[in-house]
C-alpha cells in the first residue's frame, strides 16, 4: 500500500494535481483510471474526477473536461472506486 500511495501522490505532484478543499493528496485512499479521466477516493468518503469528460465521466452533470480535481456531489461516505477503461 506504501508503495501505491507514493506512485499516487508522485503522480498528483508531478502534474500538477492537488484538491482544492484541503490540498493534501496524502488524504487519496484509492484511484482508478478510466481511459480519459481518473476518479480518487478521499479518507472522507468523498469523490473526485478529473479528465476527459466527452460522456459525462466526471459525474458533474456537464460535459466539459477538468483538468483539475472536482468533487462528485451526491456522493457520501463511499468506500470503493472503480473505472471502466
Amino acid at each position: 500500500m506504501k508503495m501505491k500511495a507514493c506512485l499516487l501522490l508522485l503522480v498528483l505532484v508531478y502534474t500538477g494535481l492537488m484538491f482544492p478543499a484541503t490540498g493534501n493528496a496524502a488524504e487519496v485512499t484509492a484511484i482508478a483510471g478510466g481511459r480519459y479521466h481518473t476518479i480518487a477516493l478521499k479518507s472522507d468518503g468523498m469523490v473526485w474526477t478529473w479528465g476527459g469528460n466527452s460522456s459525462g465521466q466526471l459525474g458533474n452533470g456537464i460535459n466539459t473536461n477538468s483538468s483539475a480535481p472536482i468533487e462528485v456531489r451526491g456522493l457520501t461516505d463511499v468506500i470503493a472506486i472503480a473505472s471502466k477503461p
